[in-house]
This record gives structure tokens, C-alpha cells and sequence, in this order.
């Protein structure tokens, strides 16, 4: 049986018709990833040049060589790293244990049991003047005002190490207890001044470009603010404690921290990406 020609042409001529017809989807999404590929390039680079512009940190990299002291307050590293090798020498978890007792009551002055519960009044007392060489440092920090760079590596990005902020975290266990001890003794000054480096401490780790050291500070100033709570709920301060007691809490500027975690977290997430 011959075909016509006729009938072959309009065979041919519907077999092409029925493939743009199976094209032509696939040709326009090829045709719209393209496109939206495209936008997203010219997106991303608008954003990589407006960073630049504005001078913040794009990756990891610039997060770590950014993280510099304040030029214009006191530089302390030396001293703040001198502390925190002092305190990489304990053992932190049996430090905390040691008091947790203390830290953890409700009340600063406990009536008619002691503040310090089953440790002497002497044995708490050893413990802060063991500890005072830490305690001095930090004292220094919040008496100068001054700044550091603790020894953290932002260029390794989420391999980042911060045992840094956990050796601190242990100083923190030592000023409340050195606080606590200045408020049973009846030295309101005193435990005023170690609010004080409790802020200022809370102030130098809010620093560090990371969501680690924010969330660190926060923290910090939780603990100077529960202090001063505690201490105006139970001590008899004068008008000039609870003036300096009010600028020794001095509570953080939490959308500047907010803007440093952020900034931080996404100088991390492109060096992931990149």
C-alpha cells in the first residue's frame, strides 16, 4: 500500500506541530530558570557591593580581621588573657559545685540560716581571696573602661572555637560569690563595684561579632541585673548606692547586639556557601 504524498507531508507536518508542542513547556521553564538565575546573580552582587560599600564583614575571614579592640578605650588583652589562663588551669565544674549553693539562693542575706549555707563563712571567704587575681583584673576592666580581644578564631566560621567564653564564664561564678560575700559583710560599695565588672565583662563579650558572644552577654547582664535586684530587695542602700547601683547595671544596647549577631551570622552562612 502507497502512501500519497500528500497524506506523507501532513504526517511530517503534524509530527513537528506535536513536538513544539512537547517543547515548548520545557523550553520556556529552561527559559525562566535562566532568567531567575540571572536575577539572582545580579541580586547576590548588588548585596556583596553594598556590603563592601558600608565597610561590613562579607565573610568569615573579614568577621575575624574586624574583630579589633575599641582604639579609643584602654586595650587590656594582655591582662584579660593573663586572667583567663589562670582560669584554664581549674576545674570549672568542680569550682561551680563548690557553691552552687550560694549562687543559686533566692535570698542574699538568709535568715536565720547563713547565706552561705553547709560552707563557713571562712571557707567562702578563702575561696574569693584565692581567686582575687582573677577578680583584680576584671575590676581593672570596669574601673578603666577598658576593651580586649579574646583569643577566638572567627575565620574557621561554624568550626569557630570559643572555649574562650566558657573559661570566662567561670570569673562570673567568682564575682557573684565575692559579691554575695561583700553584701553579708555589709560592704554595699564593694558589691556595687563587682556589678559593676559583671556589666563591663558583659560589655567586652558582647564585642565578639558572633551570636556566641551576644547570647554570652545578654547572659552577663541577666546576672548583674539579678544582683542589683536582689541587693535593693534586701540590703539597706542609700540614695548614693542605688544612684551607682543604677549605673553600675547600665543594661545593653540590644539592637546594636542584635545587629552584631546578625552581621555576623550572615558573613558565616556566605563562607559556608562560598
Amino acid at each position: 500500500v502507497q502512501t500519497s504524498p500528500s497524506r506523507s507531508k501532513f504526517a511530517v507536518r503534524m509530527l513537528k506541530y506535536f513536538s513544539w508542542a512537547i517543547a515548548a513547556p520545557f523550553v520556556g521553564i529552561a527559559a525562566y530558570l535562566v532568567v531567575e538565575m540571572g536575577f539572582a546573580q545580579w541580586t547576590v552582587s548588588r548585596e556583596v557591593r553594598l556590603i563592601r560599600e558600608k565597610g561590613e564583614p562579607l565573610t568569615a575571614q573579614d568577621l575575624n580581621a574586624a574583630y579589633q579592640p575599641d582604639s579609643t578605650r584602654p586595650d587590656m588583652t594582655q591582662d584579660i588573657m593573663a586572667a583567663l589562663a589562670l582560669i584554664k588551669g581549674l576545674d570549672g565544674e568542680s569550682e561551680r559545685k563548690r557553691f552552687g549553693t550560694i549562687l543559686n539562693s533566692e535570698k542574699l542575706q538568709v535568715s536565720p540560716e547563713p547565706w552561705y549555707a553547709d560552707s563557713s563563712f571562712e571557707t567562702v571567704n578563702a575561696f574569693a581571696t584565692e581567686h582575687e587575681p582573677i577578680l583584680a583584673v576584671f575590676s581593672s576592666l570596669a574601673r578603666e573602661n577598658g576593651t580586649a580581644r579574646l583569643p577566638i578564631d572567627l575565620s574557621k566560621g561554624l568550626e569557630a572555637d570559643f572555649e574562650a567564653l566558657k573559661n570566662i564564664r567561670l570569673a562570673l561564678t567568682f564575682m557573684q560569690v565575692k559579691a554575695r560575700l561583700f553584701i553579708f559583710q555589709g560592704k554595699n560599695t564593694d558589691a556595687i563595684a563587682i556589678i559593676r565588672s559583671i556589666t563591663a565583662t558583659a560589655r567586652l563579650i558582647g564585642e565578639i561579632p558572633s551570636a556566641h558572644g551576644v547570647l554570652n552577654s545578654i547572659a552577663w547582664y541577666g546576672s548583674s541585673e539579678r544582683l542589683a535586684t536582689a541587693m535593693v530587695r534586701d540590703c539597706d542602700l542609700s540614695d548614693t548606692d542605688l544612684r551607682e547601683l543604677g549605673e553600675a547595671v547600665n543594661g545593653p544596647d540590644c539592637r546594636n547586639l542584635l545587629h552584631r549577631a546578625l552581621i555576623s551570622d550572615r558573613a558565616v552562612t556566605y563562607s559556608e556557601m562560598c
